[in-house]
């Protein structure tokens, strides 16, 4: 059996895994010592950051949320940093990041194609030169004639440009 990832253990260590994956690593780690000896390292590197003292919040930075969310102590950090995150400027500046990315696709997978609009009378008379000079199987001359016999005209008096 293969060992698992540094994430794995890590994940271990920090009681992040469901059962399943805790009974694996636990039966792996009862057979190898190198994993035994990862696990011991990062258990003593989580209980040595855990007996640092907790650096002061500098004031700047207090005074900083205090403004965002109405003090630190009453709002909390996580509701200073959701009302940062939810501001009008973070999403309209997501919004504003979506259509680009959403133009740059578009743009990209071809769906965007230039429009040409032709006038009608210049279209028909493209067809009818087409029609004077090739021969024209019965489901084009149904095509040639009808804007002829819609017109009140006779296929004489068709015009050519």
């Amino acid at each position: 059996m293969s060992c698992p990832d540094a994430a794995t253990l890590s994940a271990f260590v920090d009681e992040e895994t469901d059962r399943r994956e805790t009974r694996t690593v636990e039966r792996h780690a009862d057979g190898c010592p190198l994993c035994r000896r990862k696990l011991a390292s990062m258990r003593a590197a989580k209980s040595a950051l855990r007996a640092l003292p907790v650096p002061p919040l500098p004031a700047d930075l207090a005074a900083e949320l205090a403004s965002l969310g109405g003090g630190v102590e009453r709002a909390g950090v996580l509701q200073v940093l959701r009302e940062a995150l939810f501001s009008r400027r973070t999403l309209a500046a997501c919004a504003l990041a979506a259509c680009v990315v959403l133009m740059l696709w578009v743009r990209q997978a071809g769906l965007l194609v230039a429009r040409l609009d032709v006038p009608a009378d210049l279209l028909m008379a493209a067809h009818n030169q087409y029609a004077l000079t090739m021969p024209l199987a019965p489901s084009e001359q149904i095509l040639s004639e009808m804007p002829v016999r819609l017109a009140g005209g006779s296929q004489e008096e068709r015009d050519v440009y």
